[in-house]
């Protein structure tokens, strides 16, 4: 079983918690798209651009450099922000009361793709994801190729099902 073969086979949004986005407040929210940066790469790219030292982004969470990863940001009285570069994509979606932390995020859903024939190993990974929680769905993608999708709380609980087609989150 191959993982990560192609950038866009380890997919993550952050899943923030109902209620924390708001049509007014005093933080705006930013929703960060990215690519090879990490979280606190992305986030001194956003101060940039808002014009606000990096110290002043808010995040609920961090998120890993490898794959494509959607995630929060906010800035206490941040200005609108509407950035695409190769490999982060920012936008204002909305406002907050605080500042975001990690209070504010339900967790994260996964969407991956295994490459490969190996079924035992997989059937032994899967089953070892759901035994901690995770809700697993799958969706054949191609010969020997499986998209795995699946989503897991902060708190470590089972919550409702994700739903997400195989062509993408």
């Amino acid at each position: 079983m191959r993982i990560k073969q192609r950038l866009d086979d380890f997919r993550v949004r952050e899943l923030l918690a109902d209620g924390i986005l708001q049509p007014s407040g005093e933080h705006r929210v930013y929703r960060v798209t990215k690519r090879k940066l990490t979280s606190l790469e992305a986030a001194r790219e956003l101060a940039a651009v808002a014009g606000v030292p990096a110290g002043e982004v808010a995040l609920a969470g961090l998120k890993d450099r490898q794959g494509v990863t959607i995630q929060f940001m906010s800035i206490r009285r941040g200005r609108e922000v509407n950035l695409r570069a190769l490999d982060l994509t920012v936008e204002s979606v909305g406002y907050a009361d605080a500042a975001l932390e990690s209070r504010h995020s339900l967790g994260n859903a996964f969407e991956i793709t295994l490459r490969g024939s190996e079924h035992d190993l997989l059937l032994y990974v899967l089953e070892g994801l759901a035994a901690e929680g995770y809700l697993i769905d799958l969706a054949p993608t191609g010969v020997d190729e499986l998209r795995m999708i699946a989503r897991a709380s902060a708190a470590g609980g089972a919550w409702g099902r994700e739903t997400a087609s195989a062509g993408g989150a």
